[in-house]
């Protein structure tokens, strides 16, 4: 005789899960305004998920699965997991003054903890004077949110002025996030 068992989560006499269903979940959001750096290391704020309704598709991308939240440039997740996040980040020079480097930081903080150390900082960011110059810079993290409390956030800041690009019909800046496997505990 066989038979179906069909559950959401299995949990041990204290209420923990032991064995979760975990959907797939792939959720993206863009700058939807573009932001000038300065020399002090800023949080990117003003981030717009990308969504379709009806139906349809928003930057060619319709959203997967779990939501993630974001707050004052702060990303948080609603299905706890291993995620790889994807970000790419578009920028220029506001005018003609070069950089010799542009810090651009995508950081994870674990539930109870803070923020970690600098990720990503480009040396010879401008290389040409007298003309405005573009450049991305992409980064890919494995980050484990195993509590409601982890968050992530992207942060930019230059030696001169350099523009983050972002706007409501632009994708230049962006931001992934993969669900790819259960939470480490």
């Amino acid at each position: 005789m066989s038979s179906i068992l069909k559950v959401d989560e299995i949990q041990n006499t204290a209420g923990t899960a032991l064995v979760t269903n975990n959907p797939p979940c792939i959720r993206g959001f863009y700058l939807n305004t573009g932001y000038t750096t300065t020399t002090s290391l800023v949080t990117l704020t003003n981030w717009t998920e990308m969504t379709g309704t009806n139906g349809t598709t928003y930057f060619g991308f319709q959203p997967v699965g779990a939501a993630v939240n974001v707050s004052s440039g702060e990303f948080t997740v609603t299905q706890l997991g291993v995620y790889r996040v994807t970000a790419n980040i578009h920028y220029n020079s506001g005018d003609t003054n070069s950089s010799r480097w542009i810090q651009l930081d995508l950081r994870f903080k674990p539930n109870g903890g803070s923020y970690g150390t600098a990720d990503l900082y480009e040396q010879n960011a401008r290389s040409a004077f007298g003309a405005v110059s573009y450049s991305n810079a992409q980064r890919i993290r494995y980050m484990n949110f195993n509590h409601a409390n982890c968050a992530c956030k992207l942060e930019a800041a230059a030696e001169n002025a350099q523009v983050i690009r972002g706007g409501s019909n632009e994708i230049d800046t962006y931001i992934f996030f993969e669900w790819v496997a259960p939470p480490v505990t």
